[in-house]
């Protein structure tokens, strides 16, 4: 598990393998995001899996949120989505190609079946979304303007995935700066 203090903002944000956990210092708020695009089901995806999982979380509703809860937080939502895939009720999804960096998380795949990843990109202030189709260095596209402002339908699918994770807490603003796009809008206001 790696927690990132204070990057984004008045955020503290913890990134495991299955979910993203945020606190907002000055509100109190928490964000618990799984990464249901990394998950299917017999009906193509698991945002089903979240109802479930979120009754599993409810004895944390009134916990102080430290490093130890943080880490009974993620070994919950971890041992949920690894029992789903025991009973066979999801199946995880795995990157179909080969993709060169190490920092880069899976989001999941489009519907038009290319790898979906986000990238923080060092310590540059705007991340990345990246649609890979083939192995090869070059078969893949990229550009968060692109995905924010909805040019690009494979993009966009994986600017809303990385959002519905939790990867742009604190940083409504970097998706605000790029432009008044309705499609982003949208996207903030349905998190």
């Amino acid at each position: 598990m790696k927690m990132e203090k204070d990057v984004r903002g008045l955020w503290r944000v913890w990134l495991s393998e299955y979910a993203t956990i945020g606190f907002n210092e000055s509100t109190k708020e928490v964000a618990i995001r799984n990464f249901a695009g990394r998950f299917e089901g017999d009906n193509g995806n698991a945002d089903a899996l979240n109802n479930g999982l979120g009754e599993r979380l409810q004895k944390f509703l009134y916990s102080n949120l430290n490093d130890q809860t943080v880490t009974e937080i993620m070994a919950t939502v971890t041992d949920y989505l690894i029992g789903k895939k025991h009973e066979g009720s999801i199946r995880e999804v795995i990157p179909t190609y080969q993709h060169d960096c190490a920092d880069c998380i899976f989001l999941g795949r489009s519907r038009s079946f290319m790898d979906l990843y986000f990238c923080e990109q060092g310590s540059s202030p705007f991340p990345t979304i990246i649609a890979r189709w083939g192995s090869e260095p070059s078969e893949n596209k990229s550009g968060l303007l692109i995905a924010a402002t909805g040019q690009d339908e494979e993009l966009f699918e994986g600017l809303e995935l990385a959002v519905r994770s939790g990867l742009f807490l604190g940083r409504e603003q970097v998706l605000k700066r790029l432009g008044d796009s309705k499609a982003v809008e949208g996207l903030l206001q349905a998190v």
